[in-house]
């Protein structure tokens, strides 16, 4: 409609004039908004709008900087930056022979290892002598439910491993993988984390996503690239669960070539561009809520584009 339409371009304006304040308030890089400014608000803005924190059911925060990553990458050019709708960290498989790309696949998560040391509170006497007993168990529970994608906070048994491999299982395993990342993962793809591989069982709610997939990036090899391991390979693993749809978590990618600016758009961004365009945002639909008449609140805002407190006052006496 006329006013829906009218009430987004007021927000566009207002989003674009508070990135570039604090794109400009940096003192290190002065041109930060000349050189990035479109891009940032395209990306914050694609971003705000496709996450939806659900304040009441799951009890998430106001700070949408929880359900927002942004991650940065050396490369030889911006073009690698866009929205993810889900989960991107640095990972790969565990073994070549594994998939790095699969369509709709099932996932489970576990915040534990995939071998014989099991949960303390868990006991079995004489472990090595029934280990391989133990992992023909798990190996049965996983294969009754048939997951495609294994990822697990600790190590997983070399014939675990082998398993999954065949074309019988044809699982793609995912190891040593952050508990915090797990829990991310697992809001992207609407599950949740077992603590042990004991409670696998054909109840068990598997995540999903449209694609999951390990993508082989080129790192930009200048003066400002990681002087980690990275420099050796020349390659940088992003695995990448996309296409949730849950609008609970989006992570985006920042690509250049100067690392340090890089590190200083995340700082921008993670302290003042995403909180306040969310605020924005959380204001255009409170106009639309209330049926607000947006004619006269234009002309009545600051500049944080909010109605004037004098506004307020005058409307309330009349």
């Amino acid at each position: 409609t006329m006013y829906d339409k009218k009430i987004n371009e007021i927000y566009l304006m207002f989003a674009k004039e508070t990135i570039g304040k604090i794109l400009k308030s940096s003192e290190k890089y002065p041109n930060l908004y000349e050189e990035w400014g479109e891009l940032i608000t395209k990306l914050t803005l694609e971003a705000v709008d496709n996450v939806s924190p659900w304040f009441k059911d799951l009890k998430d925060s106001m700070d949408i900087n929880e359900y927002i990553k942004i991650k940065t990458i050396s490369y030889s050019d911006k073009s690698l930056s866009r929205v993810i709708d889900g989960y991107a960290f640095q990972k790969n498989v565990c073994t070549k022979k594994m998939k790095t790309k699969i369509e709709n696949p099932s996932i489970l998560l576990l915040d534990c290892g995939l071998d014989s040391k099991r949960n303390d509170s868990i006991q079995m006497p004489n472990i090595l002598t029934q280990e391989p007993a133990y992992l023909e168990i798990l190996r049965k529970k996983i294969e009754a439910i048939r997951p495609k994608v294994i990822v697990v906070n600790k190590n997983a048994s070399h014939k675990l491993q082998e398993e999954f491999n065949s074309d019988k299982m044809d699982i793609s395993l995912v190891i040593n993988v952050k508990s915090s990342s797990l829990q991310k993962i697992a809001r992207c793809t609407k599950t949740y984390v077992l603590p042990s591989a004991d409670l696998v069982n054909k109840e068990t709610l598997l995540g999903n996503c449209a694609l999951f997939h390990v993508e082989k990036i080129k790192t930009f090899q200048g003066k400002d690239s990681s002087k980690q391991n990275l420099i050796k390979t020349n390659e940088y693993n992003l695995m990448i669960f996309e296409g949730c749809g849950s609008l609970l978590y989006n992570t985006i990618l920042l690509s250049g070539r100067d690392k340090e600016e890089l590190k200083e758009i995340k700082r921008l961004m993670k302290t003042s561009i995403l909180k306040s365009i969310h605020d924005l945002h959380l204001q255009k639909y409170l106009l639309k809520y209330f049926n607000v008449d947006i004619f006269q609140a234009t002309d009545n805002t600051n500049s944080n584009g909010l109605i004037d407190d004098d506004s307020k006052r005058n409307s309330n006496e009349i």
